[in-house]
């Protein structure tokens, strides 16, 4: 009988302390994705703070001629919570899901066909220009493109930082005829939450 008490109260004991670590780590983070066409992903954290990315669709370029250039904007929001400022520390990778372009096979230089530029605006008129002319010609992977960002807000606010990203296929004054045609596809995502 004392051994039957004793195993029941182990067991309890035991539930109890799983469900208070489920329940604590749930209570101090927790992530929702939102939405249908873009990802949206909201992080709520123990504080009233809550950070914010709207990285949208991918991007997808079809070389049809030199000159050729698509865009891709997305924004990182922060929602400050009841101390006098909140901060949020975080990156940017370019993911390069497919690209099929390459530098010029009858050339000895690698010179920049595919280039991406990033933008950076708080108010979504006035844009700096943050990279330029990034060569990303045969990028494959993922490449860390901005990183240590810091995004700050006043108590009980919300700030966003607005982001663009433009690839452009390079006019290089030649025939270009060995990348026309082919595709880049990327994507985007919000890196180092600190």
């Amino acid at each position: 009988m004392k051994d039957d008490k004793t195993l029941l109260l182990a067991i309890m004991a035991i539930t109890i302390l799983v469900l208070s670590v489920v329940g604590l780590t749930y209570a101090f983070f927790s992530a929702k994705i939102d939405g249908d066409k873009e990802l949206k992903v909201n992080i709520e954290t123990s504080s009233q703070a809550e950070i914010t990315y709207d990285v949208g669709k991918s991007l997808i370029l079809e070389a049809k001629e030199p000159g050729y250039s698509g865009e891709l904007s997305f924004s990182v929001a922060l929602k400050g919570d009841n101390k006098e400022t909140t901060k949020a520390l975080y990156g940017i990778d370019l993911e390069v899901l497919t690209n099929e372009f390459t530098y010029d096979p009858e050339s000895t230089e690698n010179t920049p066909e595919l280039v991406y530029s990033v933008y950076k605006s708080s108010d979504k008129i006035n844009w700096t220009e943050v990279l330029k002319d990034v060569d990303c010609t045969e990028l494959k992977g993922t490449n860390h493109i901005i990183t240590n960002n810091l995004l700050t807000t006043p108590k009980d606010e919300i700030t966003t930082d607005y982001w663009k990203v433009v690839i452009t296929y390079q006019s290089l004054d030649k025939i270009q005829n060995y990348n026309q045609g082919k595709n880049f596809n990327a994507s985007f995502k919000v890196v180092n939450i600190e």
